[in-house]
This record gives C-alpha cells, sequence and structure tokens, in this order.
C-alpha cells in the first residue's frame, strides 16, 4: 500500500517511477481473474492458436510503456502455467524459446473471467517481499488502479 500510494506522488525527479511501480503492482493476481497481467498477456497469445516463446516473446509487453518481461522470466511463467493444477497452458516440444505453447479448456476459462486462477489453481509465491499464499493475498484492481488485500 505504501508503494502503491507512492506512485501517486510526485515522481518528477525520477519520470518512469510511476510507470514502472504500476507495472509491478499489475503483476500481483487481479482481482478479475487472478491473473497478473503476464500471465494474462501469455494465454491471450495461446488463445489466438499455440505459437512458440520466441514467436510469444516480442508480443509478451505490446501497448505497454515498459519492459517487464525476459526471456527467462517468460520460460518461467510457462513452466508455472503448465504445471498448474489444473494447467492453463501446455508446453512441449524443445528447450527454452522453442517450445511450442497452447492454451488449456481451463486456460480460456480463466482468460474469460468464468474461473479464478487463485481459486482453482492456488498461489504461492513470493512477489517483491511479499509473500502471496492463502490468507495473504494481495489483488490489482485494474478498474480503480489499486493494489488491495484480498
Amino acid at each position: 500500500e505504501p508503494l502503491d500510494r507512492q506512485r501517486e506522488s510526485d515522481t518528477s525527479a525520477l519520470p518512469y517511477l510511476a510507470a514502472a511501480v504500476t507495472g509491478f503492482l499489475r503483476e500481483f493476481p487481479w482481482t478479475t481473474d487472478g491473473l497478473s497481467r503476464s500471465e494474462r498477456r501469455l494465454l491471450q497469445l495461446a488463445a489466438a492458436g499455440s505459437l512458440t516463446l520466441a514467436e510469444a516473446f516480442p508480443r509478451m509487453d505490446d501497448g505497454q510503456r515498459a519492459y517487464y518481461v525476459s526471456d527467462g522470466s517468460l520460460n518461467d511463467l510457462a513452466d508455472e502455467l503448465a504445471g498448474a493444477t489444473p494447467a492453463l497452458l501446455t508446453a512441449f516440444g524443445a528447450e527454452g524459446l522453442r517450445r511450442t505453447v497452447a492454451i488449456t479448456d481451463t486456460g480460456r476459462e480463466v482468460l474469460a473471467g468464468r474461473l479464478d486462477r487463485v481459486a482453482i489453481c492456488g498461489l504461492d509465491r513470493w512477489f517483491g517481499g511479499t509473500h502471496l499464499q492463502a490468507g495473504n493475498m494481495w489483488r490489482w484492481d485494474e478498474e480503480s488502479q489499486r493494489i488491495g488485500r484480498a
């Protein structure tokens, strides 16, 4: 919450700070579907048809003012979505960015907002010094542009 308030203060001395903090906060699970911004983007790309991570990589930050996804973090993201129970994505074929990913039926349901990623798959992740898990879940509300404890 203090970080959320900081981006609303005068950050003119650091002109990219507010956008960077907003991008960081958008990586928390969203109130609408439990997906982070990056998780949602990868599922959106896969929903249009299977593709390699190398094809997805340059499109992960479309429409963003800053870049957040590295090749390593994209690999980790695909592993997490494919390893979730139930899986939201399948990843198969070659190694690394040459792997092909495809959305699962459950992934489509989450992407459509009919299921919540955190509710059906759980979440146990450290993010920015916060241990996101049952009983300590923070969510980003895109409509109000605020972070809050769920």
